[in-house]
């Protein structure tokens, strides 16, 4: 059983196959240099390296330019040709031939007579800014040009990740590494930011050791801002095709072989160097062989302010996110005894010392430790990382049992609704469901009065570390699994066993009924439960196309699920604030009877007594779910259509279709842990919490 992942950067294709029995990942380099040729001349895939070649780059045909700009220099060749048919046409035909080109090689691997090969998962790394549309035009290349029947093989599904998640499951899958890196602290916020050619991604993970074992959690979705050391690359080449000289001082005709020959020997000498005090900039090379400029070297002169001006275009919002990720991350620092903070940078851009000073400065600013810089620490073929991290993601498995075995727990969080002005959440939660004591599966009842403002969440610790009579979970460290919002008044008792399919948990809410009020019958939901290969831990699966499930998983008490969106906090709040004011109302009514009662003597305040009126308090109304998620800038199409997608992106893994699925495991829901909501009180990028 093998997995393959293929990293798409700005510069290179990198593959990379795991296998998963031997626990080993191993590169696929690709044997032929080649280019695409968009001039309209010849083939659009040659198979040689021609310097010659006016270079755009594929992955920025591939995601169809997604977040660039129009003043991004990346975007001046295709600008010139925007509109051209012919040109639009070249550049998908020349991904087609791309991606062929690099099949083969992974086909000859495993056609390899002594050492045959089964591939039966592909995983693939894309930016955190892309869209479904750029995950669907990925896709749909890959169904197509990738060979399946010559391989006999079993490939039917496509697992989606952002580029940094997989760089996160390569840094921690070494123990040691993890060990060395996070320090004395059992548990870490780790923030990684990794600075592409093209784009900075970055993602907060949770990192969790107990008993030497250790899990790493995703705590919110990836973000990702554009800029980076292909834009700088390109302004330069912009700029010395505009203004280069010959040998004899003379403004000279610069071809695309001139301009490539300028960006690379500005990528060689001066990205990767010190340049905070933006020097002038002196960039010289050889004419090519047949190219009439005169004796001596070509040339060009980049002013200081010209050259910080390409810089600062380039790499002016990636470092602003930067710079306030760190800021936020630093909140973390001391709060909790056992829990440290770091970032973790990777990517190309980073090599260059004043992105790498910036990023010292940010840290030192707000007392972090400095930053942990990757290639300067993993050794070789470090440009690999994100690929192999990726075939680990994809490959990674764990069920529900054994998630439950390694010490896992689940519990009841409250965040109450009255007497907490802060709106904070209870720092501790009850055990409802863990792995230790006798006929475990069952669970732990739980019960508890509620005021009708009071708010309830299922929580997860993945190491819960108390003994078997514990009854606690501390709330720092565990992830939300699923909300269950604000209940009616009453005493409710609600717990969680595990399904008897062992994939699935039961959820149990009950309302304990009250001397002369009727026997409610209890609600059960079943939660089938997924292991998120990117996230690292169960979250519920959710069937139904839910938009907006990055904010959260509720469940409504009609038993279906809503995303917890801005419009649904708003509605929440709104009935906490109609119950509050009821309970205020309804109480003080209670007073003012019992004022009269004292007034009252025989068998008067005994028929007043009878007849008085209960409270009466509102019902929170079913909130429909949002619309089916939709592509970015697409019409929508027949209910019938939508229908019919929905059959095919959910085929059951063992159909026998011979197409690929694409099974995203990325922005569909995002964890959120408590103590991160709870610091940031509700605001910020998570959701907000009442």
């Amino acid at each position: 059983m093998r997995t393959l992942a293929i990293d798409w950067g700005s510069t290179a294709i990198r593959q990379s196959i795991y296998f998963m029995d031997e626990h080993r990942s191993e590169m696929i380099s690709n044997l032929e240099a080649g280019y695409i040729n968009i001039s309209g001349n010849g083939p659009v895939y040659t198979g040689d390296d021609v310097p010659a070649a006016l270079q755009i780059p594929a992955k920025l045909v591939l995601g169809n330019g997604r977040g660039i700009e129009e003043s991004n220099a990346l975007l001046t060749e295709i600008n010139r040709r925007r509109g051209n048919v012919n040109f639009d046409r070249r550049c998908q035909e020349g991904l087609e031939k791309i991606v062929k080109a690099f099949s083969s090689q992974v086909q000859k691997r495993c056609e390899k007579r002594n050492d045959p090969l089964e591939i039966v998962e592909i995983g693939l790394t894309i930016p955190a800014h892309w869209t479904l549309e750029e995950e669907e035009s990925y896709s749909e290349l890959i169904g197509k040009v990738f060979p399946r029947k010559s391989w006999n093989n079993r490939l039917k599904y496509i697992y989606f990740m952002t580029e940094i998640e997989a760089f996160a499951h390569f840094f921690f899958d070494d123990a040691d590494v993890v060990d060395r890196y996070m320090g004395d602290e059992q548990n870490n916020y780790v923030m990684f930011l990794d600075f592409g050619g093209h784009s900075m991604n970055g993602c907060l993970f949770y990192v969790r050791r107990a008993e030497e074992k250790f899990v790493f959690m995703r705590v919110e979705a990836p973000f990702g801002v554009v800029g980076g050391s292909a834009q700088w690359e390109a302004a330069v080449g912009d700029f010395c095709t505009n203004n280069a000289l010959s040998g004899w001082g003379s403004r000279i005709v610069v071809n695309p072989e001139v301009r490539n020959g300028f960006q690379k020997r500005f990528r060689e000498e001066i990205r990767m160097h010190e340049c905070n005090r933006f020097e002038e900039i002196e960039l010289r090379i050889k004419p090519p062989r047949g190219y009439a400029a005169g004796a001596g070297d070509m040339w060009t002169t980049i002013s200081a302010q010209q050259s910080a001006q390409f810089f600062r275009e380039a790499m002016d919002k990636p470092l602003r996110r930067a710079e306030t990720e760190i800021k936020e991350l630093a909140a973390f620092m001391g709060r909790y005894a056992d829990v440290g903070v770091k970032v973790v940078v990777s990517g190309g851009t980073a090599k260059n010392e004043t992105v790498q000073g910036k990023l010292k400065g940010f840290c030192q600013d707000v007392d972090l430790p400095p930053p942990i810089f990757v290639h300067q620490n993993f050794g070789s073929n470090e440009s690999f990382n994100i690929a192999k991290g990726a075939a680990l993601a994809t490959a990674r498995r764990m069920t529900l049992m054994e998630f439950m075995e390694n010490g896992a727990a689940f519990g009841i969080q409250m965040l109450r609704g009255s007497g907490n002005p802060d709106r904070q959440w209870d720092e501790n939660a009850f055990v409802v469901l863990a792995d230790k004591g006798r006929s475990w599966k069952s669970g732990r009842p739980y019960e508890v009065k509620l005021s009708g403002a009071d708010r309830l969440k299922i929580i997860c610790d993945p190491f819960w570390t108390s003994g078997p009579r514990g009854k606690k979970l501390s709330c720092s460290r565990t992830y939300d699994v699923l909300d269950l919002l604000v209940p009616e008044k009453g005493t409710w008792k609600l717990s969680l066993s595990m399904g008897p399919d062992e994939r699935s948990l039961v959820l149990q809410q009950s309302m304990v009924p009250e001397s002369g009020l009727g026997v409610r019958p209890p609600r059960s939901t079943v939660l089938k439960m997924e292991f998120r290969r990117s996230e690292g831990c169960f979250l519920v699966e959710v069937n139904e196309a839910i938009e907006s499930l990055h904010d959260g998983l509720g469940l409504n008490e009609d038993g279906t699920f809503v995303a917890l969106t801005n419009e649904l906090e708003q509605a929440l709040r709104r009935t906490i604030e109609q119950r509050l004011a009821t309970s205020i109302k309804d109480t003080v009514g209670l007073r003012q009877n019992k004022r009269r009662f004292g007034d009252m003597t025989g068998n008067s305040a005994r028929r007043r007594s009878i007849g008085k009126t209960k409270p009466q308090y509102t019902r929170l109304q079913p909130i429909k779910g949002p619309p089916a998620r939709r592509r970015p800038e697409r019409p929508q199409r027949d209910l019938e259509e939508e229908e019919e997608e929905e059959e095919i992106e959910f085929l059951n893994p063992a159909s026998d279709s011979e197409s690929y699925h694409s099974v995203p495991t990325t922005r569909e829901s995002s964890i959120s842990l408590g103590a991160f909501t709870q610091l940031l009180g509700g605001k910020g990028r998570l959701r907000q919490q009442f």
